[in-house]
């Protein structure tokens, strides 16, 4: 079937499909290196992120995924990620804001339907949930970002690194109920 790219992008994020993000980048790579050259999107990453002024983020491939037992698919600070979080929800509120949602279900441009659960299992134990993105791998450990409104402090993002699959939901509903008291 064909499916509209952003989304594809919702799908992606939602169910945390490391292989649909490196799909999307082998295609638009094509695309670059017949116009550019090889690993240009790869490099278009990193030039974001430096422009973003994340001075702790470093992206070696598309995904994050582990390239090895030693080196990891990205680097990166939690208050990294929070900025380009918050820079992602800003940016593209309709493909993030998918995140917020226990499922989602994604209609092609030939009217088939694919439902896609959230790898975040937090995300109706969070009020006010704006977005969410999960991540794991064995070098980073479960990883989980949140953002969130609240009545009183306006939007606020939650960061956890190096947790475990299970315990990055616990973690991250602990941090985001601090600021709810």
């Amino acid at each position: 079937g064909s499916w509209k790219l952003s989304d594809l992008l919702k799908l992606i994020l939602v169910s945390s499909s490391n292989s649909g993000i490196e799909i999307i980048s082998d295609r638009l790579s094509l695309l670059q290196e017949f116009f550019y050259r090889k690993g240009h999107f790869l490099s278009l990453m990193n030039k974001k992120a430096k422009a973003l002024g994340l001075d702790q983020t470093h992206f070696l491939n598309e995904s994050g995924l582990d390239i090895n037992d030693s080196l990891a698919g990205a680097y990166g600070s939690a208050v990294n990620v929070a900025t380009l979080f918050d820079y992602a929800i800003e940016h593209y509120p309709d493909i993030f804001g998918a995140t917020k949602y226990d499922s989602i279900i994604i209609t092609s441009v030939e009217g088939k339907f694919e439902t896609v659960l959230n790898t975040n299992k937090s995300v109706s134990e969070i009020a006010l949930l704006v977005a969410s993105k999960t991540g794991l791998t064995d070098l980073a450990g479960g990883n989980l970002a949140i953002a969130f409104d609240t009545k009183d402090n306006g939007r606020i993002i939650v960061v956890v690194l190096g947790s475990t699959q299970e315990d990055r939901f616990l973690d991250a509903e602990s941090l985001a109920n601090v600021f709810k008291k």
